[in-house]
């Protein structure tokens, strides 16, 4: 069978989209990518894909700076008309949308087309392009039961709370092959930070300031490639701490890390799960319909994290939460349980399994329906 995944923008749509193509490629599919050229370049995911991968000139509609969606839609526009001409050529059994901007003209082509296509939704509180194209979706997979109700009646019905898929490599290292892989030794504390795949230039200044009183930690720091040269400055001459302006591989730095500080992104926060470790969250405070405070609220009463926003005295609060932890291992080892609690090593199967009952039953001919002969 042939299927199409669409993602974009950031990381937290990509990644779990890559990981539902790994796994229907390795089942015997042909499988593609597709999503925004632009992300071809600063993803290195996306170019090992080679002609896999199939980028549309698309980019993100701005919701405060209008002016700017003249160009954006005029390439929607062209970016929808270039979908529907692969649809054509290619005739895919299935599309299955992990969100982002990048996915939008796919799902339309898909609709017009009546391609059959589904929705994954990562956050607690879904997008608006998620809401829209779940209406018409086969299925809508969820990976927070909170999200449910925020869809319609229509949507609901076709709902499925199948958790955020992880690549296979995250939780499957050790703590001392980690290490060994990031280049440690393991003898301090390990502090991971990243900001998620972007890097976070707010996030990465406050913790400069409290890196550099920690003289009793190692530190794995992956703070964005816009970020990496100026802190590769800042930091010059402390010897355990070691930055990263990307890691990829990320299941290892987590899984060395006994402490990560981190944004709030769904697919940032099934990651730390699969790997089971403890969490300070920052969640971004810009993000859209402010997701990342309601995912981080609810890894915080699973008891998996501890939330510090931004704001009035941040570094004097994130400084304060983290010496607590360093200095309570008792604590982290029941975030470390309650971490492994949210996840489900199931989902990636679980996933493939019905993209492919969904694309199976979308091409098995109909039987007409004939009339009882006493009617």
């Amino acid at each position: 069978m042939i299927f199409f995944i669409t993602a974009g923008g950031t990381g937290g749509h990509i990644f779990p989209g890559l990981a539902l193509y790994q796994e229907l490629l390795r089942r015997g599919h042909e499988v593609f990518f597709v999503g925004a050229r632009a992300d071809y370049g600063k993803f290195e995911y996306l170019e090992r894909l080679g002609n896999r991968f199939v980028g549309f000139p698309v980019q993100q509609l701005y919701r405060k700076k209008i002016y700017r969606n003249i160009k954006s839609l005029c390439c929607l526009l062209v970016s929808v008309r270039k979908a529907r001409s692969l649809i054509q050529a290619m005739r895919p059994d299935l599309c299955i949308g992990f969100g982002g901007y990048a996915s939008a003209p796919l799902l339309i082509a898909c609709r017009r087309s009546r391609t059959p296509y589904c929705v994954a939704e990562q956050n607690a509180w879904p997008g608006r392009a998620n809401r829209h194209f779940a209406k018409k979706a086969a299925a809508l997979f969820l990976n927070f039961r909170e999200a449910l109700d925020l869809f319609s009646a229509r949507a609901r019905k076709r709902a499925l709370i199948t958790g955020n898929p992880v690549r296979p490599s995250f939780g499957g290292v050790s703590q001392a092959e980690a290490m060994k892989r990031m280049g440690i030794d393991g003898s301090k504390f390990v502090l991971g930070i990243t900001g998620g795949s972007q890097g976070a230039r707010e996030l990465n200044n406050a913790l400069l300031t409290i890196v550099r009183r920690q003289k009793k930690i190692t530190v794995l720091w992956s703070c964005g490639r816009n970020n990496y040269e100026e802190l590769e400055r800042d930091i010059s001459g402390m010897k355990d701490v070691h930055l990263f302006p990307f890691v990829d591989d990320m299941a290892a730095f987590l899984s060395a890390s006994a402490l990560v500080i981190s944004r709030a992104g769904a697919t940032s926060l099934s990651e730390l799960a699969a790997c089971k470790t403890p969490s300070i969250l920052v969640p971004y405070p810009y993000a859209a319909d402010d997701h990342q405070r309601r995912n981080a609220r609810a890894w915080e009463e699973a008891g998996a994290a501890v939330v510090v926003t931004e704001g009035l005295d941040f570094s004097d609060r994130l400084e304060e939460v983290l010496d607590g932890l360093i200095n309570n291992r008792a604590a982290l080892l029941e975030m470390r349980k309650a971490a492994s609690r949210l996840y489900d090593p199931l989902t990636l199967c679980r996933m493939a399994d019905i993209a492919e009952e969904i694309a199976r039953e979308a091409h098995t001919p109909k039987l007409p329906q004939t009339e009882d002969a006493h009617d």
